[in-house]
């Protein structure tokens, strides 16, 4: 039905109020107008998605979900839609509805680098790094110059443990962007699982120059040390990354690796109880746990392991 010119101007410049706060990132200002706007004019497609953005930001993410699925049943050809679905469905930990959403992205946005990289991220999380490997070769036939397309190969050939492949994509990453402090840990790490230690030193020293606050460099900086069997300067880089992200369970468990080199044997369990606290499965899959079976007779360690199992 057709509007009457002055309803059409009042929808106009309330639309144009809510999309000059969505722009500028005033998400709880533009709220209540996108709302008021959707229940006058319910079949743009484009506010819907808008709105669904401002939703997820708010961490209302049910309801993103739902106003996405509106944009697409109004609009099932934009590949954004499809990604900004995908998007609140993977970090909801839905993977298999995530998958589709992203795949459906893909086949409408071919070169949606976005959606590549949202279709790894799952398959990074679900651990499927062979399917992974088989997606980040796919991305780079389609967008071969986006650098993280370069470090998902890195990484899935990393944990597949194929380290002299890893090597040049994560060196290709870099290339195109240099001044990334993750792609210098990866690389780094790599250089150290190749026995290169001095080159995987170099390179982490590298990481903290490009982000003296990313935790994760002072991580791997405090393995490589261990590595050396240096755990003086090893607990002291650990205790910066866990001074910069105390909320990350690999930290403490780099963090007791190290205490149990020093055989303090109490205070590395103590670390790894953090370490649970903070995801109860980081034992189960973690490649360092053959590293606390000296602790197996240990009746807190057995008592831990029992609570998280």
């Amino acid at each position: 039905m057709l509007r009457h010119p002055l309803e059409a101007a009042k929808l106009s410049k309330l639309y144009g109020e809510a999309k000059e706060l969505y722009d500028d990132d005033k998400f709880l200002e533009a709220y209540p107008l996108y709302r008021k706007f959707l229940k006058l004019y319910t079949i743009d497609a484009g506010a819907w998605n808008e709105y669904g953005n401002i939703l997820d930001d708010m961490s209302r993410t049910t309801e993103a979900i739902q106003a996405y699925e509106t944009a697409i049943e109004l609009d099932p050809t934009t590949s954004e839609y499809w990604y900004n679905k995908g998007d609140v469905l993977l970090d909801k930990e839905k993977y298999d509805l995530a998958i589709k959403a992203f795949k459906k992205a893909l086949e409408l946005e071919p070169e949606d680098v976005d959606s590549w990289i949202g279709l790894m991220a799952v398959y990074s999380d679900k651990k499927n790094h062979k399917l992974g490997l088989k997606t980040a070769k796919d991305a780079i036939k389609v967008v071969p110059e986006d650098d993280e397309v370069w470090g998902f190969l890195s990484h899935f050939l990393f944990e597949l443990e194929n380290f002299k492949d890893a090597l040049p994509a994560i060196e290709k990453a870099l290339k195109i962007e240099p001044n990334f402090s993750m792609y210098w840990a990866s690389k780094s790490q790599i250089l150290l699982e190749l026995g290169k230690t001095s080159k995987s030193l170099d390179a982490i020293k590298k990481g903290i120059d490009c982000g003296e606050d990313d935790d994760y460099c002072y991580q791997v900086w405090a393995r490589i040390l261990l590595h050396q069997e240096d755990t003086k300067n090893a607990l002291t880089n650990i205790k910066k990354a866990i001074e910069l992200d105390p909320t990350s369970p690999q930290n403490w468990i780099t963090k007791s690796l190290i205490l149990l080199k020093d055989k303090k044997i109490d205070d590395a369990i103590d670390a790894l109880i953090v370490a649970t606290s903070l995801n109860p499965e980081i034992l189960e899959g973690d490649k360092d746990k053959k590293l606390f079976d000296v602790l197996e007779n240990n009746p807190r360690f057995k008592k831990l392991i029992s609570e998280s199992s």
